[in-house]
């Protein structure tokens, strides 16, 4: 499925009524033992304009983890279905029907209120 996604995929939204364009740069966790591991065992969060893209998504934990993230689960089309912001350390994020995929960056990145905002591949960074 992540074929779709490739690694180092930019992805990006320009929003309801925004005036700038948010880009992100995608690390693909699509197999079983790295979306199990995810960010936890990082001392700090992805870089501004980077996170790590969970394909197949689902409902995430931040167990472990040393600092709070936002999370946006997607559907097939890279519509926005829920957004977390800024989530603390021991939490578990429920993820609604039709994820496809889930995507985790430092607290603050995502901007608030893209619920139903979709995603498009930009390109792949080299």
């Amino acid at each position: 499925m992540s074929a779709s996604i490739p690694d180092g995929s930019i992805i990006a939204t320009a929003g309801r009524g925004r005036q700038s364009t948010v880009c992100i740069r995608v690390t693909v966790a699509d197999r079983w033992l790295t979306r199990l591991i995810g960010l936890l065992g990082t001392d700090s969060p992805p870089s501004p304009g980077s996170g790590l893209l969970l394909v197949p998504g689902g409902s995430v934990h931040t167990l472990g983890m040393r600092y709070p993230i936002d999370i946006a689960t997607l559907d097939a089309t890279l519509r926005v279905l829920s957004q977390r912001s800024s989530v603390p350390p021991g939490r578990f994020v429920h993820a609604p029907a039709g994820t496809y995929a889930t995507l985790e960056t430092g607290a603050g990145i995502l901007p608030v209120n893209i619920v139903g905002e979709a995603f498009r591949i930009e390109g792949v960074a080299a």
